[in-house]
């Protein structure tokens, strides 16, 4: 690994390139249709299991979070100094395949 370190706005732009990809878009859907709950309210789902539904609100932000940073101009993220996330280089620790499969 290079130990280069991702802006920001690389970040960005890496979100964007996996969605404008036809199998992005595949993962995407997926990722919607399986976690972003839109069809429901979480106030219907809260008669269900309280910690069922914390589940479920974490899973929908995650999904939420994809679409903002998919949504998000990059040379607004450096123009206005803001942090998206902490900076991150390519010697951190990836999920490989064997990871990976133990999700799902």
């Amino acid at each position: 690994m290079t130990g280069r370190v991702y802006t920001p706005a690389d970040v960005v732009i890496a979100y964007k390139n996996v969605a404008a990809t036809q199998d992005g878009q595949v993962v995407l859907h997926d990722l919607v249709r399986k976690f972003a709950y839109a069809q429901q309210s979480m106030f219907k789902l809260a008669n269900q299991d309280m910690n069922a539904v914390l589940h479920m609100e974490g899973q929908r932000s995650v999904v939420v979070y994809i679409g903002v940073m998919i949504e998000t101009d990059p040379t607004m993220v450096e123009q206005a100094g803001t942090t998206v996330h902490d900076e991150i280089t390519d010697d951190e620790p990836t999920l490989g395949d064997d990871d990976i499969s133990d999700l799902w």
